[in-house]
C-alpha cells in the first residue's frame, strides 16, 4: 500500500490500494517493529500492542500481559493466500454492462472497486472478514481460524494478483511480510487455477508446459523457505477443470442481453477473452485445456511428495470447484449462482463462502494437529477487549 508508513507491509488509514482489505490493519504504522503477526515482544514490560489483535495492558490480579496470559499456548497462525484472481476474488457487479439496470446509486463504489483492483478480497474464502457480501455470508478460513483462537486477529494476507501464473507469481509472492524469527508461522494457500492455460488464443502451443510449470513451482517453493517462519504450512490447490464454467452458464443470459454462447464466442472473435480454452462454445477446446491443466496438476503429483522444506510442510488438493457445484446442485440450486455474471468465469461470493467451509473442514480432517483445541480464552478476549479494535 501506499499509506504505509513505516513500511513494514501493513497500513492503517484505507482498505484499497492494497490496504487493510488485503491485509490485516497496522496499529502503528510509525514504528516497523509493530504489526500484525508479530510473536516476540519488541518492548518488553510495556504490555503494549505490538502485534495488532487487539489484546494489550497488564491484569490487575496476576500482573501478567493480557497478551501472555491469554494466547500464551495456543496456536498462532497468519493467513496468507498467494495467486491469481481466484484468490483476490475478482468481481465485476452485474449491474455495470447492463444500462436498462442502471439508478443513481449503480456507479456509487466504482472507485472503491477500482482501487481494489475489481476484488473483493476482504469477502474472498481465503482471508474475507466482513459479515457480508452481496449474495450472503462471508465464510473464509481466516474467519474459522479466529474463530477458533481470537490471538489470531487481524493476522491475514491476501498476496493474489489478477492475471498471475505460475511464471509470474513469485514476483508477487515476494511481496509477503513475515519475518521468519519475530513472527508467527504462516498458514498459506497457493492457488494458480487456470491462467497457465488460459489467455493464450487459439494457441495450445504457448500454455505453460509441463517442464516450465515444474521450474516455476520449484522456484516458488525454494522462495518460501527463505522468508517463513518455522511451523508454517502450505496448501498447494491446482488447476481447475474449467469445463465446469461452461456448462454453469450455457443457455443463460448475460447481463448485457445477449446468450452466453454469442457473449464467448464474440470475445473470442476479438481475441479479448478471458480465458478462451474454457470460455468457448466448441466442447473440444474445452477439453483440451482441461487436459492441459490435468498435465500441470500431474505435475504437483510429482514434485510435490518429494519436496522437503526446512520451515513449512505441504499438503495438496485438487481445487473444488466440482464438489461445490455438486453440494450446490444437491441443493436444488443453479451453479450459474456460484460465477459472478458478467465474466461467466470467476467464482462468485457464493462459492468463495464454501470453499473457505471446504478448506477449514479438510483441514481439521486431514491435519487437527495443526490448529490444537480451541482457545479457552475466546469468550474472555470478547468481553475485555470487544471486537478488537475492527479491522
Amino acid at each position: 500500500s501506499p499509506f504505509d508508513m513505516d513500511g513494514d507491509g501493513f497500513s492503517e488509514p484505507n482498505g484499497e490500494m492494497r490496504g487493510y482489505n488485503w491485509r490485516g490493519r497496522d496499529c502503528n504504522d510509525l514504528d516497523i517493529k509493530i504489526r500484525p503477526g508479530r510473536k516476540t515482544d519488541p518492548y518488553p514490560g510495556r504490555a503494549i500492542d505490538y502485534n495488532c489483535n487487539g489484546i494489550h495492558g497488564v491484569d490487575p490480579k496476576t500482573k501478567k500481559p493480557y497478551k501472555e496470559l491469554l494466547c500464551a499456548n495456543t496456536k498462532q497462525y497468519g493467513v496468507v493466500v498467494m495467486g491469481d484472481s481466484a484468490g483476490a476474488m475478482a468481481d465485476i457487479p452485474p449491474t455495470w454492462p447492463n444500462a436498462s439496470a442502471w439508478a443513481n446509486n449503480t456507479f456509487k463504489s466504482i472507485l472503491d472497486s477500482v482501487l481494489n483492483e475489481v476484488d473483493l478480497p476482504h469477502m474472498s474464502g481465503y482471508t474475507g472478514y466482513v459479515d457480508q457480501s452481496p449474495y450472503g455470508p462471508v465464510r473464509s478460513v481466516y474467519k474459522h481460524l479466529y474463530e477458533r483462537n481470537k490471538c489470531n486477529f487481524r493476522d491475514y494476507q491476501n498476496i493474489a494478483v489478477n492475471g498471475a501464473w505460475s511464471g509470474s507469481a513469485l514476483e508477487n509472492i515476494k511481496r509477503l511480510s513475515r519475518d521468519q524469527k519475530d513472527d508467527h508461522p504462516l498458514l498459506m494457500f497457493l492457488e494458480l487455477v487456470g491462467n497457465d492455460v488460459c489467455n493464450y488464443m487459439h494457441n495450445y502451443s504457448n500454455m505453460t508446459k509441463p517442464e516450465d510449470f515444474k521450474k516455476n513451482i520449484i522456484k516458488i517453493l525454494d522462495h518460501l523457505d527463505t522468508v517463513v517462519p518455522a511451523g508454517s504450512h502450505l496448501v498447494v490447490l491446482g488447476l481447475v477443470n474449467g469445463s465446469l464454467i461452461f456448462e454453469g452458464v450455457k443457455g443463460k443470459t448475460h447481463p448485457i442481453g445477449v446468450s452466453y454462447e454469442h457473449f464467448y464466442d464474440f470475445f473470442s472473435c476479438t481475441q479479448a477473452s478471458f480465458c478462451w480454452g474454457w470460455l468457448n462454445t466448441d466442447a473440444s477446446v474445452r477439453d483440451k485445456t482441461t487436459e492441459l491443466a490435468m498435465a500441470l496438476n500431474a505435475v504437483y503429483a510429482e514434485i510435490l511428495p518429494k519436496y522437503k522444506a526446512k520451515n513449512y510442510d505441504i499438503v495438496y488438493y485438487d481445487f473444488p470447484a466440482q464438489t461445490i457445484f455438486d453440494q450446490w446442485k444437491a441443493e436444488g440450486k443453479d451453479p450459474y449462482h456460484l460465477l459472478n455474471p458478467v465474466d461467466g468465469f470467476h467464482p462468485n461470493p457464493n462459492f468463495h463462502a464454501r470453499l473457505g467451509d471446504y478448506l477449514w473442514n479438510s483441514l481439521m480432517r486431514d491435519h487437527p494437529e495443526w490448529f490444537g483445541d480451541v482457545n479457552p480464552n475466546n469468550d474472555l478476549i470478547t468481553k475485555l477487549f470487544g471486537n478488537q479494535g475492527g479491522h
